[in-house]
């Protein structure tokens, strides 16, 4: 008891050290902030200022998540475009750390992590993917409210949820949904007027085949049903939308590092590595 009692706070001390170095490594480097980054703090700073959140676009693009996910970054927000984003950057690093060991993976799975296509777009977008993989950190209930968020990257998890949980997930989404209405007003039907330019975007990777991948997110849904297995559903998620980029993969990828071994898993990231050199060049 006495060790756990040292051991704690070590950690704790250890993370928080680990946590502010990488936020002054970001927030010193030469690295612009996220383009997507610019949206989402123009989305917390209209939240600040009591403005709306759909019906006009922001500096940069159309907001177009939950109002929840908002909320959560007013207080980066607050802090400036670059801190706010260099403290971002720092959740999702730190990020990648929990979830490796909520789902039990070894510190190898963090170097696949960390240095995957998906992750490094995340980051130099500015995008809130990886940082959102802290919800699966939460009862299984709860991963409704994280696919509804950023379902290109976790929607899959939606349908997991009210299979496993009915109750708990239905009254949860009900709450929060109506809250959200309640003080926002009928921000699904603002959301869902806003013009979708970015769905004919070059860096749409379903561009051209949507619905097709619609028949891989079908078998790995039934996969999940079969096994009662949240890995398929979360792997089906960026399939099942019209519109996901290569940084809404990171949940997929997550799932391939679980059930793979780390040769087949490092093969299959060097290929992918090699793929995205070979577009670059070309």
């Amino acid at each position: 008891m006495e060790r756990m009692r040292i051991h704690f706070p070590l950690k704790v001390g250890i993370i928080v050290i680990l946590f502010l170095g990488i936020i002054a490594l970001f927030y010193s480097s030469p690295l612009p902030i996220g383009d997507d980054w610019r949206t989402f703090y123009d989305a917390g700073m209209r939240v600040l200022h009591s403005r709306n959140l759909y019906t006009t676009p922001t500096s940069f693009a159309w907001y177009s998540n939950p109002p929840w996910l908002a909320i959560l970054l007013c207080p980066l927000a607050v802090m400036g475009p670059r801190l706010g984003w260099s403290v971002l950057s720092a959740v999702s690093v730190l990020s990648v750390v929990g979830v490796v060991q909520r789902f039990g993976l070894g510190k190898y799975h963090i170097l696949l992590l960390s240095l995957s296509p998906p992750f490094i777009y995340t980051m130099l977008h500015g995008q809130v993917d990886a940082a959102l993989s802290l919800g699966l950190l939460l009862p299984a209930e709860w991963w409704a409210i994280v696919a509804l968020t950023k379902p290109q990257t976790f929607g899959g998890l939606l349908f997991w949820a009210l299979r496993e949980h009915f109750l708990k997930t239905f009254l949860l989404l009900v709450g929060i949904v109506t809250i959200s209405i309640i003080i926002f007003g009928n921000w699904p039907m603002d959301l869902l007027r806003q013009p979708k330019p970015f769905v004919s975007g070059a860096h749409n990777i379903w561009l051209g085949l949507w619905p097709f991948q619609l028949v891989g997110a079908t078998f790995l849904l039934q996969r999940g049903i079969k096994f009662r297995n949240s890995r398929y559903f979360l792997a089906a998620s960026p399939l099942l939308l019209p519109y996901a980029t290569v940084g809404n993969l990171y949940g997929a990828w997550l799932v391939l590092c679980m059930v793979l071994s780390k040769q087949e898993s490092t093969a299959i990231l060097l290929v992918w590595w090699g793929t995205v050199l070979w577009r670059a060049v070309m």
